[in-house]
């Protein structure tokens, strides 16, 4: 499914993301959000380019109960699921021009192993992988 970056809801979220059995990055944001915007042509190249990783949104004003779920107090944020289950990493504070620079492929290879122990921080969006 590279290339495509689908939307989930409150009742998709279980099906798509808790049940799939490939790594899915999920990014939680709302139309409003000015950083989100700015991520999503990063998302969609990333989409394009890994067939090994799904990446989905889920509109947090729209999906309000699996945004408390997982404590989303800020956006953009993503969290990167392997087999259903959220990977351990601890909760980042980013900068995006300084993030997305470092968060290249290796880096996606690194947290869809589950080999990444992050706790560096920056200013502005969240991440949990």
């Amino acid at each position: 499914m590279a290339g495509s970056i689908i939307e989930v809801t409150d009742d998709s979220f279980q099906a798509e993301v808790l049940e799939s059995e490939s790594p899915i990055l999920v990014d939680f944001w709302a139309p409003w959000c000015a950083p989100c915007r700015a991520i999503a042509p990063l998302l969609e190249e990333i989409a394009e380019a890994r067939d090994d990783l799904r990446i989905v949104k889920l509109n947090v004003d729209e999906n309000q109960i699996t945004a408390a779920q997982y404590q989303i107090l800020s956006i953009p944020s993503l969290i990167l699921f392997n087999n259903g289950v959220e990977t351990k990493l601890n909760q980042l504070l980013l900068d995006s021009k300084q993030y997305w620079r470092t968060f290249d492929y290796a880096t996606i290879e690194k947290l869809t192993s589950g080999d990444v122990d992050v706790s560096q921080q920056w200013n502005g969006a969240s991440m949990r992988a």
